[in-house]
């Protein structure tokens, strides 16, 4: 599986980028992330995960 698919959806900084900005088709930081790790990526935790 790719590890993008696996770690974006989970992510704070994604999904706070997205509520700034609903027209961005992708994630801006996906250039961070190596195919293994981004080091950019913040886990969400229970509430925001809820909010999604």
């Amino acid at each position: 599986m790719d590890k993008k698919k696996e770690l974006c959806p989970h992510c704070k900084t994604g999904m706070d980028s997205y509520k700034l900005d609903k027209h961005s088709p992708v994630c801006p930081f996906q250039c961070f992330h190596n195919g293994h790790y981004c080091c950019m990526f913040v886990e969400l935790d229970a509430d925001e995960k809820q909010e999604k």
